[in-house]
């Protein structure tokens, strides 16, 4: 899982290295690949990334001891044509969430709206009833 699992090309092009003590070092670069595979829950878009990044490297007896990277996680999602909504889990007694709208292709405006609310007992069972609504929206 992870990155290099949704973008089995994934690269990295140095940008600039810097050492920043006598045990830690710094390096910017550029990491590009394509999502051709499952990523954050998702099935593969198909689109290419490209975004520049830092890490920071400690040394200890001539061997990394960490690495902490950073890059905008948001761009990544963005490049891919996926939104980031940042809202609260809750504010005072409103409970905050997310809908999905499947577009038919008619341009009529619904005459009703309904709502199904699905409360899974344990994660797995909340990534069973995921892994088949997704199923059910690319069918």
């Amino acid at each position: 899982s992870g990155l290099f699992a949704g973008f089995p090309d994934l690269s990295f092009d140095i940008v600039s290295v810097a050492s920043t003590g006598e045990d830690s070092v710094s390096a910017q670069w550029v990491m590009k690949g394509t999502n051709s595979g499952d990523f954050a829950g998702g099935p593969p878009t198909g689109g290419s990334i490209t975004l520049p990044g830092a890490d920071f490297i400690t040394i200890e007896d001539g061997k990394m001891k960490t690495v902490q990277g950073y890059f905008d996680q948001r761009t990544l999602v963005e490049q891919l044509g996926l939104q980031v909504i940042v809202q609260p889990y809750q504010m005072g007694p409103v409970q905050w969430g997310s809908a999905v709208r499947m577009n038919l292709g008619n341009p009529a405006k619904p005459g009703a709206i309904s709502l199904t609310w699905i409360a899974p007992r344990s994660e797995e069972e909340g990534n069973k009833i995921r892994d088949f609504t997704q199923k059910i929206i690319q069918d």
